[in-house]
């Protein structure tokens, strides 16, 4: 685990390579193939409502022991510098309200839930008229979605890309700059070069770990075959949820999930229990 911490903290992202079962991956494309419904390229939320097996990847042990490290106690600050958690605490925003804990804080961290959960399936050029998905993304951090800026040396939310099928240059494989969640915030009057980023391949079952200040960007698919990502992730819990998962687990479903789960999931950790 401190292998993976140094990394995350040295580049911004880490392969976790086959750390999910092909039968897993195979599951989670048949269980989601009645929502894609069509050709082109679609994004589709809900997943973990949707598809049993997608609830395996979202509570992966080594993921959530990575969130409760980088989100909980913000563990990739340099050693002996002010506790990460001190800085959200002591620029907390106005009005936020402060989250109970729950078990995704055990040792009295920052609380953190599962924000994000959805899939991207990218089809082949020469099938998907849209234009829409398969066109190449303009490098982005993903944590400057709730549009504040906490501090620089916070780490607001923790991403995971699992590549259902294969992730290579030519299927649009997400790109990555390597160290880019340590340059300043806003880098528009210093674009970084075409070049810098580079493009993380990846067998099936492989899952891609990066922080909310790394620059990443989608790419474009170029092949004759489908790109399919499960995109999950965890934000601090005073943030509001990027894909707004509890909407899509009402009480009649929630109870269908993992009790794990449940306690992730923003809008569903009250009670004595923290599930339903």
């Amino acid at each position: 685990m401190q292998t993976i911490l140094a990394a995350l903290s040295r580049d911004g992202a880490v392969v976790l390579e086959r750390a999910i079962s092909p039968a897993t991956c195979a599951a989670i494309i048949q269980e989601l193939e009645p929502y894609h419904g069509t050709t082109q390229s679609r994004v589709i939320g809900g997943v973990a409502a949707r598809s049993p097996a997608a609830r395996d990847c979202a509570l992966h042990p080594v993921v959530l022991a990575l969130a409760e490290g980088v989100l909980g106690h913000q563990c990739l600050r340099p050693s002996g510098a002010q506790s990460g958690a001190d800085i959200v605490r002591a620029n907390w925003p106005k009005g936020a309200r402060r989250a109970s804990r729950s078990a995704a804080s055990p040792g009295g961290g920052l609380a953190w839930r599962y924000g994000v959960d959805h899939t991207i399936n990218a089809a082949p050029l020469n099938v998907d008229t849209s234009r829409g998905m398969v066109q190449a993304q303009l490098l982005h951090r993903d944590g400057h979605k709730w549009m504040c800026d906490l501090v620089p040396e916070v780490e607001n939310e923790l991403k995971m890309i699992v590549s259902l099928t294969e992730f290579t240059e030519r299927t649009g494989a997400t790109k990555i700059i390597r160290g880019s969640h340590h340059w300043p915030s806003v880098i528009a009057l210093a674009p970084p070069p075409p070049d810098a980023a580079e493009s993380v391949e990846m067998p099936p079952g492989s899952i891609l770990i990066y922080t909310s200040g790394v620059l990443h960007a989608g790419g474009s698919n170029e092949s004759e075959s489908y790109r399919m990502a499960l995109t999950l992730g965890y934000n601090l819990s005073f943030l509001k949820s990027a894909d707004a998962v509890d909407l899509f687990s009402p009480p009649s479903s929630m109870t269908r999930l993992p009790a794990q789960l449940q306690e992730l999931i923003i809008g569903y950790q009250g009670g004595s229990k923290g599930r339903l």
